[in-house]
């Protein structure tokens, strides 16, 4: 099984330049707590997450609506493919510590994302292990038991 079969697409995204007001009200409303910010042709430039907006905000001492998601966002942002097996995935989102990928293309544009919850949910709905064993999973969760 490969990302493409699991990831969400479509997801909210927000730019650089955005308020970090405004990516806070499309964390809110995307039901996450994070967003990919990408560029206006839609290539993955990082993230943000609500740690990283308060946490600029205790910095700096301005105002959401003043400060720029450029200056709060993570740059350094592990992706994968839509081509990628589960299994690799889950591995480097262990790595990671993250709970959620960006999937990208080849030239970072991005295509979705990958996360935990979407392939738990797609196992429960359809009754499948979605070429995940229930010990991989647990594995992926709690570490080597």
């Amino acid at each position: 099984m490969r990302v493409r079969d699991v990831m969400t697409a479509g997801v909210q995204a927000c730019h650089p330049e955005d308020t970090l007001a405004d990516a806070t009200a499309r964390i809110w409303k995307s039901g996450s707590d994070w967003l990919p910010v990408t560029d206006w042709e839609d290539r993955l430039l990082g993230q943000i997450s609500e740690s990283d907006v308060q946490a600029a905000l205790d910095r700096n001492g301005r105002a959401a609506t003043e400060v720029p998601v450029s200056e709060a966002m993570s740059h350094n942002v592990r992706t994968c493919s839509p081509e990628d097996e589960i299994q690799e995935t889950l591995h480097l989102m262990r790595e990671s510590g993250s709970m959620h990928l960006p999937v990208i293309d080849p030239n970072r544009k991005l295509l979705g994302v990958f996360s935990l919850k979407a392939l738990l949910e797609q196992r429960k709905e359809s009754g499948e292990n979605m070429g995940i064993s229930d010990s991989e999973l647990l594995e992926f969760s709690y570490g080597d038991l």
